[in-house]
């Protein structure tokens, strides 16, 4: 086993040991730590639904966000909304049906159950085109990606997203960028593809004309809704923005339990001047994929040789951006696992996203059911952090070695190629 899977599993175990004992965790301190409440049978049924399909985030994020559609208001006027444009007219498309919340509930889990289905297809024509194993499928059925499907819109903003991948592939490139211009209108994580859409489409031969235009059009699609919105609702369109631009550094995230770590061995890190810096940092940090595809476009086309080398670059810039931050949704496995699935690579690869999978489901909704049913300490839940950042992280690693290995090859070609010429 290579030193930096080492390094990473035993960075992640001193981390763990540090939390047991140095964070007082309970109120009666360190000797609560490793203390589990067995949760009472009528304690766990109350929540019993919830370790399979999450109704309440399903009625109180978009049951009740969606009541617009019977007061015909514009839906940023109606209520907050920190979701994009289109993501709120996907899930407001069952209360078009019903205006009950029981009826909602189940309409909206055959909108998701359909999309699933597309997403499937979708999935089982790329593995197709790119001839991998059509097992792989097995991977979309893991027990965290598969419950956030129902419980989540997030499989919407995914579907067209691997809609977009396919047109590329295909060499269709303005069809691709117009539906990724859709999907930023349903998450916006779909723009980190951009750039490297970009260099693969200019390095396979896609003419600069078509390249130009299926840039217009993945702006013009989302300029147009996005002002369409604005004259609908007004300064209350940009809600979405201001609120994730001023969110806290939140419980679930690494760099929370980082924080709450140093703070524990009384390094200051709590003064909100700090937590501003610190949030400046990470926003940067995710960014940086973006940053490196637009600023540095020149060097980042030489490193994109093959549609194998856009997909991990795409997998990587999507990942950093889901874990890097000062927030973290469990649902976001659903932005990267299709990505991932189509470079993944050997039992390694397959182990390591199992168990990310597994540690997932384990942060949402395991953990946060038992700790409402039984008082669970959050040292477990804190841990468990800890080891699904390390796995993601040794993942990223594994699928990022061969663009660095491709990358040093054709620097030794340059460097031979440059001697030879001037002899």
């Amino acid at each position: 086993m290579k030193k930096w899977v080492f390094f990473t599993i035993g960075a992640a175990l001193f981390l763990t040991l540090c939390l047991a004992f140095f964070v007082p965790y309970g109120k009666d301190g360190k000797q609560s730590t490793f203390n589990i409440v067995v949760p009472t049978r009528e304690a766990l049924s109350k929540y019993s639904q919830s370790f399979y399909f999450d109704r309440f985030d399903i009625v109180h994020a978009y049951y009740i966000r969606s009541g617009w559609v019977d007061t015909w208001e514009s839906p940023y006027s109606y209520t907050n909304q920190e979701y994009p444009p289109l993501g709120i007219l996907y899930f407001s498309l069952p209360r078009m049906i019903t205006s009950t919340e029981h009826g909602y509930v189940q309409a909206f889990v055959v909108l998701a159950a359909a999309t699933y289905v597309v997403f499937l297809l979708l999935m089982w024509k790329l593995l197709k085109e790119l001839q991998r194993p059509h097992w792989y499928m097995v991977a979309l059925a893991l027990p965290s990606f598969l419950y956030f499907i129902v419980s989540r819109f997030d499989i919407f903003a995914t579907t067209v997203v691997m809609g977009a991948v396919l047109l590329l592939f295909k060499k269709k490139f303005v069809g691709s960028m117009t539906f990724l211009g859709l999907a930023m209108l349903i998450k916006w994580y779909p723009i980190f593809l951009i750039p490297f859409a970009i260099a693969w489409a200019s390095r396979v031969g896609v003419s600069r004309y078509s390249i130009k235009k299926g840039v217009y059009w993945a702006t013009v699609v989302f300029v147009f809704v996005t002002g369409a919105t604005i004259a609908t609702s007004g300064l209350d369109a940009f809600f979405p923005y201001a609120f994730h631009t001023s969110r806290s550094i939140e419980v679930g995230s690494f760099v929370g339990v980082i924080l709450k770590l140093l703070y524990a061995i009384h390094i200051p890190v709590g003064s909100d001047a700090v937590l501003m810096g610190i949030g400046f940092a990470l926003f940067g940090i995710q960014l940086l994929p973006l940053l490196y595809g637009v600023l540095s476009y020149a060097d980042m086309k030489r490193r994109v040789l093959s549609f194998d080398d856009f997909l991990r670059f795409s997998f990587l810039a999507v990942i950093i951006f889901c874990h890097a931050g000062k927030i973290y949704s469990p649902q976001w496995e659903i932005w990267w696992l299709p990505l991932a699935l189509l470079v993944l690579r050997g039992r390694f690869e397959w182990t390591l996203l199992i168990i990310i999978d597994v540690l997932n489901f384990i942060i949402f909704p395991l953990i946060p059911i038992f700790y409402q049913s039984a008082g669970v300490q959050t040292f477990y839940f804190d841990a468990v952090i800890i080891l699904h950042m390390a796995t993601v992280l040794l993942l990223s690693i594994s699928i990022a070695k061969p663009l660095f290995a491709k990358y040093q090859s054709q620097q030794k070609r340059d460097v031979r190629l440059n001697s030879s010429t001037a002899d």
